[in-house]
């Protein structure tokens, strides 16, 4: 799915980019990796939540093309929630507030 989101997003189709990308997310939320205790450190949860981020960070970005600045905020706020270090996630959600006004 997230490939196909990418070939989506080169083409312009924000909306069927939205679709996979969305779809991508859940899958990993739905990973088992975010039940386990982590035994390597929390390694495979951190990169869980790194790939999540960027996941989430790329959804914000098509609702804002999307003019869905509401949901745009709140991917952008999930996106911190998965790696509150990344400063990307941080971009997105200010990019995503100063569109909702």
């Amino acid at each position: 799915a997230k490939k196909a989101a990418e070939v989506a997003f080169r083409s312009g189709d924000w909306a069927r980019s939205l679709e996979h990308y969305t779809a991508c997310e859940a899958q990993l939320q739905a990973s088992p990796i975010q039940m386990q205790r982590p035994d390597d450190g929390g390694a495979a949860q951190k990169a869980l939540g790194g790939e999540l981020a960027k996941l989430n960070a790329n959804i914000s970005m098509l609702h804002l093309k999307l003019d869905h600045a509401d949901l745009a905020v709140a991917a952008a706020a999930a996106a911190i929630s998965n790696c509150a270090s990344w400063p990307k996630a941080h971009a997105r959600h200010a990019e995503a507030l100063s569109a909702s006004g």
